[in-house]
């Protein structure tokens, strides 16, 4: 996002789903958490449509090999 501090990031967590299916998750940019250096900030602001949007990355973090597939779709 753009912001002033360029080590800031909104960063959303989905954690302890089974594997062996598909699965439908909606992660709203409202729950999004604030993050500075992969920290958490001490002040917390909403992300909202006012921000503009630099990228986005995802992370498979169960360290297992194996396919992966993401889909994203618009509302």
């Amino acid at each position: 996002m753009d912001s002033f501090f360029p080590d800031e990031l909104y960063q959303g967590y989905i954690t302890g789903l089974p594997g062996g299916r598909w699965w439908t998750i909606q992660l709203p940019f409202r729950d999004m958490t604030l993050t500075r250096l992969g920290r958490l900030s001490y002040i917390q602001k909403e992300l909202d449509s006012t921000f503009a949007l630099e990228s986005i990355g995802f992370l498979v973090a169960d360290g297992k090999p194996g396919p992966f597939r993401l889909e994203i779709g618009g509302v």
